[in-house]
Parts: structure tokens; C-alpha cells; sequence
């Protein structure tokens, strides 16, 4: 329905009050111009004529709108695809793949829950990639991108081989396909020297920083070795008999002999055949008997059971020969 009431019209402008006066307002005993009221009245007047000019009447309004619902309920909306506007069905589902269902705030919850656990675990990986590249001497940084840490990754030489704790020695470490390992193989030290004996001697197993020498001897011969006896693999050929013992004199004069056996004949003689002599000696008498066929022979004196006293006056510029057996 029209407005029934008539606009009070006031068409002097007046002049409008400061924004201070605006402010403080009229005070007790204040004599306001007159222009400031004209400037109020028209002010109003100008604000309830735009009110009723562009005001729509209720009745109107609500006209309208049963008009609209009619149309709405009427109009032909379809179902909203890729290339189709229309209208869409809810849906909580969050691995769906159909393409005319719209996701709810739960479903958006979900996923984005989701999205978010990932990238946190996203995080925590790199975290442990830098502290793995770093505990091998690789730089590496979480402020870097996927992108700058997967080549550091790539160049990392991966352990192979097939050595194991029992190739290494005790506390050194290395790694094989399988992983980090450990040495166990004992230091021993320098490898040193063997010499064989009566009994066997072993040599721990484990590392020698040089080399183990087993000594030899010249004399290992089968001509030295009693027959019947093997010594280191070498069987024994000498034939037992009596003991024989041998000497040379190059200088004149006395010198005792110890044959460190009991001795029961002498033959001495010298290299340029100017004489010789042949000495038996009876120890049960004590007493020896000589022959030779020059007196520049040597002399035998003091005999015991095991040796005595040779006195040589002229080697004649030879050399003497003392051949002496076992008595028996």
C-alpha cells in the first residue's frame, strides 16, 4: 500500500554545523544560528522523501516471492557433470571415483588429515636421510629439496664383497652386501723365530706383522742321522760303530786333548810325511805304548780315561794330524 502521510517539505539548505559543534553539541545558553536548523529540517526532509521514492511495499515483496518458488520448484535442473552446470548430490566418501557427487566438510576433513600425516612423514624421512648422509661425511641439510637430496643419495657407494668378521682383524670394521662387520682375526705381533726342538711347538692363529722363520740346519742329513731314525722327514743312514774323534795342530808346542770318550789308539802323523807315530794306551795300567820313526814326533804325556797331552817340537813345515778311536 502508498504511504498516506505527506512529506514535510523544507527546501532551504541552511548551512550544515562543524564536525566540533557536531561533536560537543548545543551547550546551556548557546543561541544556535539559524541556519543550522534549516540545514536539519531540509536534511530530514531530503531523507524520508529518498525513503518512500525507493521503499517496496510488503505485499509486493511477498508476491514476488511465491512467484519465485513457483518457478523454482518448476525449473528442470540437472545433475551437474564435467561439462554440465547443474546440481550435485554430498558425499563423505574420500577414495570415491565418481564425478557427480561434491565432497563434504567431513570428507575434506578427512583427506586433509590425511595429506597432512603424509607430509609429516614426508618430513620425518628427510630428517633421518640428512642424519644418514651426514653420519658418513655426505653435507646435507633439511632446508634442501627432495630434488638436491636424491642425487647425494644416488652416489653413495653401496657395501659389497663377501668378507665377514673372521677376514678382518679384531676391532677393525668394513661392511659387505649384508651390512657392517666387525674383524675377530687376533693380533699376534711380529712373527718371530722357531727353532724345532724335542717337542712340537705351536703358533696361535691370528695376524703376524712379519714374517715366522723356521730355522734349518746343514747338518739335517741322512749321513748324520742314525739308521732307523727319522728327523723331520729325514730318514737316518749312518751305521753305529765306534766313536772316532779328529784334530790338526798348525803350531808347536803342548796342547791337551779332550776326546770326551774312552780312547784306547792314537795315529798322528804329519802332511809332509816326515813322520808319524801310533800311540796304544792301556787304562787299566795307566800306561801307554808309542812307536814312530822320527823323534820329531810328537809326544804324548798325561793320559786319562778321555784325553791327554800332545807335545809337538818341529812341524818340519807340515801340518799335524791327530786321528784318535774309541777303546773297546
Amino acid at each position: 500500500m502508498a504511504f498516506e502521510r505527506k512529506l514535510p517539505e523544507w527546501h532551504e539548505p541552511g548551512v550544515e554545523p562543524s564536525e566540533t559543534q557536531k561533536k560537543t553539541g548545543f551547550q546551556p545558553g548557546m543561541k544556535p544560528p539559524a541556519q543550522w536548523f534549516n540545514w536539519f529540517m531540509n536534511w530530514m526532509y531530503l531523507a524520508l522523501k529518498e525513503f518512500q521514492e525507493k521503499a517496496v511495499e510488503k505485499s509486493y515483496v511477498d508476491s514476488v516471492a511465491d512467484e519465485l518458488r513457483v518457478e523454482i520448484g518448476n525449473a528442470d535442473i540437472p545433475d551437474a557433470s564435467l561439462t554440465v552446470k547443474g546440481k550435485v548430490q554430498l558425499s563423505n566418501e574420500t577414495n570415491g571415483i565418481r564425478e557427480n557427487f561434491a565432497p563434504t566438510e567431513k570428507a575434506l576433513g578427512l583427506v586433509m588429515k590425511e595429506a597432512q600425516a603424509g607430509k609429516q612423514a614426508g618430513i620425518d624421512r628427510k630428517v633421518e636421510v640428512v642424519a644418514a648422509l651426514n653420519s658418513i661425511g655426505v653435507s646435507a641439510s633439511t632446508n634442501e629439496s627432495w630434488e638436491q637430496l636424491i642425487p647425494k643419495m644416488a652416489a653413495i657407494i653401496r657395501a659389497t664383497g663377501n668378507a665377514t668378521a673372521a677376514d678382518l682383524l679384531a676391532g677393525k670394521t668394513a661392511s659387505n652386501a649384508s651390512g657392517p662387520i666387525t674383524g675377530n682375526i687376533p693380533a699376534r705381533g711380529a712373527g718371530g723365530t722357531v727353532t724345532p726342538g724335542t717337542a712340537n711347538q705351536t703358533k696361535d692363529a691370528g695376524y703376524y706383522s712379519s714374517a715366522i722363520t723356521i730355522l734349518g740346519d746343514p747338518d739335517l742329513l741322512a749321513g748324520n742321522i742314525r739308521s732307523g731314525v727319522n728327523i723331520f722327514g729325514v730318514n737316518g743312514s749312518l751305521m753305529e760303530g765306534k766313536k772316532f774323534y779328529y784334530m790338526e795342530r798348525t803350531s808347536t808346542g803342548d796342547m791337551s786333548v779332550n776326546v770326551g770318550f774312552n780312547w784306547g789308539l792314537v795315529l798322528s802323523m804329519s802332511t809332509n810325511y816326515q813322520w808319524y807315530q801310533t800311540v796304544v794306551y792301556d787304562p787299566v795300567r795307566g800306561t801307554y805304548i808309542t812307536s814312530g820313526n822320527n823323534s820329531a814326533a810328537p809326544t804324548f804325556l798325561s793320559p786319562t780315561n778321555t784325553g791327554f797331552v800332545s807335545r809337538l817340537n818341529s812341524l818340519d813345515g807340515g801340518v799335524g794330524r791327530i786321528y784318535v778311536w774309541e777303546r773297546g
